[in-house]
């Protein structure tokens, strides 16, 4: 179209559009129709209406004068009632609140309050106001609850049902925003933000509110949503899906959307499938989903305002005149007898060249001149409806028949009929004139007509005997045949009186008289023949017999009973009838009550009515019976079964399950069910009537192989005794064994365990062997293995074997392991103690080796190269050493393991030795010329060398490598002292320096 017919300002469902229009269905599974013909969707002019929201029961709209127009769309419905408007306000929001009991709906009002209707106080939504200083904005409702946004940009939440909110905490916008519009079904809600975002929170989809931003550039200007999909629409014309919503079409380029529609559309097949639909700036609509088609109008009529209700029940308004529409009615008859029906016709069309659809009601005007509808018949896509009708009261008549389908709008169209008053019936009979005492019903037709062979009314059949005044009972039977109750009618002669009792009392027949005859009952004769003379107790007697009627009248109905000679009754044998003077009957009787011996049967005939000739109300035939007939029981038959053989291997049982069958089996005691086994009894079990027996038996008492198992009941005085054999395979059970797998590490010192894996059943024990290479390893009878050091370069397997009461002893094994590998020690890194210094003593803490290594080496070395190799723990530092750092590798041996070598941090550099020397001591005459000798005393170490200074008074007289000394002249009057010097390599030289001796004389 090209022009912005219906403006560019987004529409919310409910709310009111800058143009309005006429209401109108998309799609629709309801009705506008209204019993008194009455169209509340035409407004006075100059109003229309300009906004609305739907559901699948009601429609509420708003008018431009600001009232609300509500429609029912369902026949048990009334519209709802709107509330009177306080002067000077107006109604500015509609909201049905779809799901309740009875239809009902939210109104806001221009003052900013909300008030609810409904058609019942059940129904009645009810609203708290706005807090002081506030008003409502918006609002929207579903089935659980109603939004409004308030004018603080909060979301207000009234539930509906006990419920709770849905994701409440998005009811509150974030600082600096607030909420526009807002749009909810069911529990699922949508809403627009002041920022131009979208919330939403969709049930069985979102639980917690999911915020959308719109494409950058624009914003959202609106939203619909269904309880698990909607959509919003953005500024640039964009329609975003959310949930499970199928994909929008495209909106055409230059076009913005200015309402939307989400549901769902009940297919033919049954199924719901999800739709929507747009409202364009250009009064355009768009339709996805559902293979939903556009509505079908002529070119400058579809032009739309706005639209609002789910998939099934969607509603327009539409800008534009009503299409005219003509009905055409045919089959209405002049004249239309009482209780006869017709078939009217209606059809509907339209010069606009689309077919009209929507809703035929046909009714009549009251004596006000007030139309009254009475059927409402839906028009086919064709345009055409038929309805059945039926006259039942005679008058002059003017239906009427009217059209509702908006856009389109008719002329009502009227046809007058006449229902005459109904002609008098008229009664005919088919019908024996005569019968037997003790008949009950005899055939009977009543045939109705009337006096001029026009229609006949209903009513009644009235029959009665004029010398009895007695009424006897007419039925129509389910074959559609007819027949009067008689069995009140002694022998004689009567006049029975036939009427038909019209419903229209006036149309009533005359009576017609017909006379009938009830004649004596005939004596007859009875023989008999028992087939099997000889029976089993509680089995069957079988009788052929013969009646016959003496005075060759027909055999009536009746039974054929027998009985002992002592009057025990046996029941009854058979039962017929015949047209002829003979009746031959088959059947049985039954000797439950007779015990095992000779017994005396009498085989008896009863009429319907058993009585002697004297009998007032005997039956049309005497009672005639036969001669005692002789019959022998015998003891009932038993049957004995092997119903089950039952092994429960996990319990070492074998329960055998024991039937015994036979007739009467509460007289089947007392007695006894004995079991045996290859013709050897093992148990008993008494018992006082034919029953099962359960055997519980130790499997491990039986032997192996093919068992015949047999199980006899030893009969009691009415049965006889059975016996049943079985044969049964006993056999021991095989195990359902997975392979072991071995877990772990194949090395030397290492801990293998076994996995047995699921057995079925599990064996009650479990035993365990080890191999290396196929040879057990001596002890290995666990589930875990140390591997031995024999076992080095070997592959290891393990073999289980299971054993269980009722199996045989299974052995499975493992597969083998990867080659055993040398183990490997831990060791720590050792520690150096003692202080690095020439001639000192260092100690080696190689710390816990796991496991402790046979052999242990020390390997010392000085800047790396090797000065030492030891068993021992300790080490003396050489003089080698000086100025050296020191380490230490402790190396490990033990059988089966790889050796580990380890090596210390090293030492601090080696200090030079230190000697320990005494103060050395001066022996001798102190006097010139003497000898004197020095006693150094032990040094540790001993020196290499050694020098000694002599000094007299402290003056160097003389300096010696041995340790005599003579004394000279010239230290006469004088002291002496003696300094020894030591020296060894990697050594501090050491002086020590004597006392002084006395003065030399």
């Amino acid at each position: 179209m090209g022009t912005e017919i219906a403006g560019t300002e987004f529409v919310q469902e409910g709310t009111p559009a800058g143009q309005g229009g006429r209401i109108m269905p998309w799609a629709s599974s309801g009705s506008l129709v209204r019993t008194d013909g009455s169209r509340p969707w035409e407004l006075p002019e100059g109003v229309e209406h300009t906004g609305l929201d739907a559901d699948y029961s009601a429609i509420v709209a708003l008018r431009s004068d600001g009232q609300v127009t509500a429609l029912s769309l369902e026949e048990r419905w009334n519209a709802l009632p709107i509330p009177e408007l306080p002067a000077g306000l107006r109604y500015s929001a509609v909201s049905l609140i779809s799901g309740m009991s009875q239809p009902s709906a939210a109104l806001l009002r221009s003052d900013g309050s909300v008030v609810g209707t409904g058609l019942s106080t059940h129904s009645m939504p009810k609203f708290a106001g706005p807090p002081a200083g506030m008003r409502y904005l918006a609002i929207d409702s579903g089935g659980m609850m109603t939004l409004a946004v308030r004018s603080d940009g909060n979301l207000v939440a009234e539930m509906h049902r006990s419920v709770t909110t849905p994701c409440p905490e998005g009811l509150t916008p974030p600082a600096g925003t607030t909420y526009e519009a807002v749009n909810v079904d069911n529990r699922s809600w949508m809403a627009v933000r002041s920022d131009g975002a979208v919330v939403s929170c969709l049930d069985g989809i979102d639980t917690t509110a999911r915020v959308t931003t719109p494409a950058a550039g624009t914003r959202f200007v609106g939203v619909d949503a269904s309880r698990q999909h909607g959509y919003a629409t953005q500024s640039d014309g964009v329609i975003v899906r959310f949930g499970n919503a199928p994909a929008p079409v495209a909106v055409p380029q230059g076009r913005s959307v200015v309402g939307l529609s989400s549901g769902e559309v009940h297919m033919p097949d049954g199924t719901w499938k999800k739709t929507g639909s747009a409202l364009l700036d250009d009064g355009s609509l768009l339709a996805w989903g559902a293979n939903r088609q556009l509505p079908q109008l002529p070119p400058g009529h579809s032009v739309f305002r706005a639209l609002a209700g789910p998939g099934n029940s969607t509603w327009m308004l539409m800008d534009s005149e009503p299409l005219p529409a003509e009905i055409s009615v045919t089959g209405v008859p002049e004249r239309w007898y009482m209780n006869t029906s017709a078939r009217i016709d209606i059809t509907v069309s339209s010069s606009s060249g689309v077919t009209p659809r929507g809703i035929a009601s046909i009714g009549y005007r009251n004596t006000e001149g007030v139309f009254q509808a009475q059927h409402f018949v839906p028009l086919d896509s064709a345009g055409h409806a038929q309805l059945e009708m039926r006259m039942s009261w005679p008058g002059t008549r003017l239906m009427e028949i009217r059209f509702d389908g908006p856009p389109f709008r008719s002329t009502e169209v009227q046809r007058p009929f006449v229902v005459p008053e109904p002609s008098q019936t008229t009664v005919t009979v088919d019908g024996p004139d005569s019968w037997r005492t003790g008949t009950d019903y005899v055939p009977f037709v009543v045939t109705i007509g009337t006096v001029d062979g026009t229609p006949a009314v209903p009513g009644r059949v009235q029959i009665t005997s004029r010398d009895t005044d007695a009424p006897l009972y007419h039925s129509h039977n389910s074959d559609d045949s007819q027949s009067l109750d008689v069995s009140a009618l002694a022998p004689g002669r009567y006049v029975l009186e036939v009427r038909h009792i019209a419903d229209y009392t006036a149309a009533s027949s005359e009576p017609l008289l017909y006379p009938v005859t009830v004649l004596p009952p005939s004596p007859t004769r009875t023989t008999a023949t028992v087939l099997n003379k000889t029976v089993h107790y509680g089995n069957q007697i079988d009788v052929d017999a013969r009646i016959e009627t003496l005075d060759g009248s027909p055999v009536e109905c009746g039974s054929l009973v027998a009985e002992l000679t002592d009057g025990t009754y046996l029941g009854k044998v058979a039962q017929g009838c015949s047209r002829t003077s003979s009746l031959q009957l088959k059947g049985a009787a039954g000797t439950f009550d007779l015990a095992p011996g000779s017994h005396q049967v009498i085989v008896r005939w009863e009429g319907t009515t058993p009585a002697d000739a004297g009998s007032a109300n005997a039956g049309p035939t005497l009672v005639s019976q036969t001669d005692p007939l002789p019959v022998v029981v015998r003891r009932a038959w038993t049957t004995t079964v092997i119903a089950g053989i039952t092994e429960d291997v996990a319990t070492g049982k074998v329960r055998v399950d024991v039937d015994v069958n036979g007739p009467d089996a509460a007289l089947g005691g007392p007695s006894e069910i004995v079991l045996s086994i290859n013709g050897a009894d093992i148990a008993r079990q008494a018992t006082d009537k034919l029953d099962g027996a359960r055997f519980v038996i130790d499997s491990a008492n039986l032997p192996y192989g093919t068992l015949v198992v047999g199980a006899r009941y030893k009969g009691s005085d009415l049965h006889a005794p059975s016996l049943a054999t079985k044969e049964w395979e006993h056999q021991p059970k095989a195990f359902d064994a997975p392979k072991p797998v071995v877990t772990g590490t194949a090395q030397v010192d290492s801990a293998l365990s076994v996995t047995v894996g699921s057995w079925s059943p599990s064996p009650t024990v479990l035993t365990y062997a080890w191999f290396a290479d196929g040879v057990q390893l001596a002890g290995a009878e666990a589930s875990t293995v140390k591997v031995p050091v024999s076992a080095l370069g070997k592959r290891i397997t393990v073999q289980v074997t299971g054993a269980r009461a009722g199996y045989s002893v299974t052995t499975v094994n493992s597969a083998p392991t990867a080659a055993v590998v040398r183990g490997s020690f831990t060791a720590p890194q050792p520690a150096i103690k003692g202080t690095a210094q020439v001639g000192r003593t260092l100690t080696v803490v190689r710390g816990t080796w796991s496991p402790a290594p046979s052999s242990v080496k020390y390997v010392w070395k000085a800047n790396g190269v090797t000065i030492s190799t030891q068993t021992s723990s300790t080490f003396v530092v050489p003089a080698s050493a000086k100025g050296k750092r020191l380490t230490v590798t402790v190396v490990g041996s033990r059988a089966g393991y790889t050796t580990k070598s380890v090596t210390s941090p090293a030492t601090s550099i080696v200090a030079a030795g230190t000697f320990t020397a005494p103060r050395p001591t001066i022996s001798g005459t102190m006097r010139v010329g003497s000898t004197l000798t020095v006693s150094r005393g032990t040094w540790s170490p001993v020196p290499s060398s050694v020098t000694y200074v002599w000094k007299a008074d402290g003056i160097t007289i003389a300096t010696r490598t041995s340790s005599r000394f003579v004394v000279p002249e010239r230290v006469r009057g004088k002291q002496l002292t003696v300094t020894v010097t030591g020296t060894l390599a990697g050594y501090t030289p050491k002086s020590a320096a004597s006392y002084r001796t006395t003065t030399i004389r």
